[in-house]
């Protein structure tokens, strides 16, 4: 009985997903805009003075809207510059530091005619592919660069709308949660980054 419980509860479940992929709304763009980013730094429980930069990102984008309570997920490969200006009573550091980021975002909305708003959080995962940093000033810009991990993760919330199923106008922040530095020194560095965005649907 049990082993035909389990095979009618999962004859079931495909059933359901089988329908909820049919009626499901599934949108797949490219995507870009401006970021504005700085990094969160402390040295030695000392916070110091950020700056933000200017940059962009640019990429893939898709999204899933599922046919019931406006739910769906967002989810992105983009290449985005960040980074920030590091400034102590002494000293600056201009920090560029690109990543392709690959963010998740869990969306609710809802349906206008024309256009449809919606709201989103989730976790993003970035890989580092390049960094540069202002070699005016030598021991902190040596120091950090040698020092920077490759991977950053954290979460980020959405707002967005979407025009005439196929347009897409976001805003987006990342708060990162992983401290950059591995290195000995007390030093505390996360990226923080708000973002502008266009998307274009393909189909």
């Amino acid at each position: 009985i049990n082993i035909t419980m389990k095979k009618f509860s999962l004859l079931l479940f495909l059933m359901m997903l089988s329908v909820f992929s049919l009626h499901a709304r599934i949108n797949i763009g490219v995507k870009g805009g401006v970021n504005f980013s700085y990094q969160d730094v402390s040295l030695e429980n000392v916070w110091l003075e950020q700056p933000s930069i200017a940059g962009f990102h640019a990429g893939l984008t898709s999204s899933i809207t599922l046919p019931f309570f406006g739910l769906g997920v967002q989810f992105e490969t983009l290449f985005s510059q960040k980074g920030g200006v590091i400034r102590s009573e002494s000293q600056q550091v201009r920090c560029r530091v690109n990543y392709i980021d690959i963010p998740l975002y869990f969306r609710w909305g809802y349906d206008f005619p024309m256009v449809r708003p919606y709201v989103g959080i989730g976790p993003y995962l970035s890989f580092l592919v390049h960094q540069s940093f202002d070699k005016n000033v030598s021991w902190l810009a040596d120091n950090v660069e040698e020092k920077l991990l490759k991977t950053d993760f954290g979460f980020g919330v959405i707002l967005g709308v979407e025009v005439l199923s196929r347009f897409r106008i976001d805003l987006s922040y990342q708060l990162g949660c992983r401290n950059l530095y591995d290195g000995t020194w007390d030093l505390d560095m996360k990226n923080r980054n708000l973002s502008l965005s266009l998307a274009y649907f393909l189909f």
